[in-house]
């Protein structure tokens, strides 16, 4: 069973019409991880991933004219003051639904890796891993429940 989350009517579209494109059986939810009611998301979930917003606001300026101008801001950027908000949302959540031995991958603000490692061992979970990417970028957090 596959699941997919979005609190985006036009991001779910795309997904569906790319899931039916590419043969594949998934259940697409609406739900806002931060304000809406998660009682529709599936437990005993294997593997959560995500990408979540991440970027603050102050380094909007930093970035790429590609990325700005392909993405909603609401997909990519969060409070300065709140810039862990998804992270500790991701991680009660995958507390409430993960299986025993299951795992959450979550892409992260490079700037901030080894404070977002710490939300997910504040939160208890184990082995939490910081990797690269293949610009050798701390890009990406693996955690066991």
């Amino acid at each position: 069973y596959v699941a997919g989350v979005d609190n985006s009517d036009a991001a779910l579209k795309v997904a569906r019409k790319n899931s039916v494109i590419n043969d594949l059986q998934v259940d697409w939810i609406n739900s806002d991880l931060i304000h809406g009611p998660a009682g529709e998301l599936p437990r005993e979930i294997d593997l959560m991933v995500s990408n979540p917003p991440y970027v603050r606001v102050v380094e909007r300026y930093h970035m790429h004219a590609n990325v700005l101008d392909f993405e909603p801001p609401e997909a990519l950027f969060v409070t300065d003051r709140e810039p862990f908000v998804y992270f500790r949302a991701i991680a009660s959540l995958g507390k409430e639904s993960l299986k025993k031995q299951g795992q959450v991958w979550v892409e992260i603000n490079e700037n901030l890796a080894q404070e977002t490692a710490q939300v997910f061992e504040n939160a208890g979970y184990s082995g939490v891993t910081v990797m690269k990417d293949i610009h050798e970028k701390e890009r990406y957090i693996r955690a066991s429940q």
